[in-house]
């Protein structure tokens, strides 16, 4: 779903339950982020990558309900309008698969407790055990 031009606010509620990989990057999607529990059986309890990466239209801070994604590898926010500080939900994430939570953020504008996250890193990261 990367690249297109969608319009409006993120689609939580349209989106499947069974989704393993979620990527809004540079959309034209607008607003906040709906503070729901993720990980719950009702939005997204398989969600393993989330890349939001470049939608500045996307504003507010980061959702707590996002630390319930227990499976939840890799979170792109860089480039996003949102701001404020990660929530240690997500700092205290390990993937039930096993292996780390990589979460992609700009520093400037959000901060990130006891470093779980990386700074401005290229979009070129997916892991190597990673599969599509």
């Amino acid at each position: 779903m990367s690249g297109n031009d969608f319009d409006g606010t993120f689609p939580i509620e349209s989106l499947s339950t069974s989704l393993h990989h979620v990527a809004f990057e540079e959309t034209g999607l607008s607003g906040t982020l709906p503070d729901v529990d993720y990980g719950s059986d009702e939005y997204f309890p398989r969600l393993e990558e989330l890349i939001l990466r470049h939608s500045d239209r996307i504003v507010g801070t980061i959702p707590t309900g996002l630390g319930g994604l227990s499976r939840l590898r890799d979170l792109d926010l860089y480039g996003t309008g949102l701001t404020g500080t990660v929530p240690e939900s997500l700092c205290d994430l390990t993937p039930l698969k096993g292996g780390k939570l990589h979460i992609y953020i700009d520093c400037d504008v959000i901060e990130c407790q006891d470093k779980c996250c990386q700074c401005g890193v290229s979009a070129d990261y997916v892991s190597e055990d990673y599969q599509w």
